[in-house]
């Protein structure tokens, strides 16, 4: 049985395959964001001896499984559901990836 889901315009329909496939979805803080937990990361490497670390900046790592082929229309799904949940368009910007 499909399930049609509509995406902030993306239309998702999902179908039973039997190969499960994956998308990563990185999320990271837009380079004028303050990223006070990296550069906490930073001061404590830097505090064991790392000291050729000019900047550390932390984000996130999303991965979703499919029982769908990562076709553009499901990379398009997935992309939808970063901008309106996985991902703070405001702080953070995001990529898709399949595997």
């Amino acid at each position: 049985m499909a399930h049609r889901i509509d995406v902030e315009g993306a239309y998702c329909e999902n179908t039973r395959m039997t190969k499960a496939l994956k998308a990563r979805v990185f999320i990271t803080l837009r380079p004028d964001i303050l990223d006070v937990q990296g550069q906490t990361i930073q001061a404590s490497l830097q505090s064991l001896g790392f000291q050729n670390i000019k900047q550390v900046r932390v984000g996130k790592l999303i991965e979703i499984e499919s029982d769908q082929e990562m076709t553009p229309q499901m990379l398009e799904c997935i992309d939808a559901m970063a901008k309106e949940i996985l991902a703070n368009p405001i702080i953070e910007d995001f990529r898709v990836e399949a595997l």
